[in-house]
């Protein structure tokens, strides 16, 4: 058990390196801490696994967290992140204002699996900067 805090998540850093002896069963723990590390729920993860002492302190047993990631890690991945998927939007009609801007009909995006069809137009919108008037299909692709 080490002691954790938010403000500490970098000096668990053994993960980033595996020792040698360590076989490919268990190599794909830091790719796993990376991904959680990348997303901003690497906090979440290890407070997850932790426990909080009479004086305030919060201990985290490792061994928990490895066996969790070593058994569990595309589960943990789909719980902490989601499931990323592309959709395929079709026979977009876009609000410009009336000027004349080159905006194209369809579009593939990367969204979470769990999205609903109005946080992927407004997907699309962001990422183009124009409102979308209407589409004719929305397609998702696993």
């Amino acid at each position: 058990m080490i002691k954790y805090s938010v403000d500490n998540v970098e000096e668990i850093s053994w993960f980033s390196d595996p020792p040698e002896e360590w076989d490919e069963e268990k190599r794909f723990i830091p790719e796993t801490i990376q991904k959680l590390k990348d997303a901003g729920v690497i906090d979440t993860f290890m407070l997850d696994h932790a426990v909080t002492t009479d004086n305030g302190d919060c201990i985290v047993d490792m061994e928990s967290v490895y066996e969790d990631l070593r058994h569990n890690s595309d589960d943990i991945l789909k719980k902490y992140i989601g499931e990323k998927i592309t959709c395929i939007v079709s026979g977009i009609e876009w609000d410009t204002d009336g000027e004349e801007v080159d905006l194209p009909s369809e579009v593939s995006i990367e969204v979470e699996d769990d999205d609903s069809d109005d946080d992927i137009l407004d997907k699309v919108s962001d990422e183009y900067g124009w409102l979308i008037i209407s589409v004719e299909d929305i397609k998702r692709v696993k």
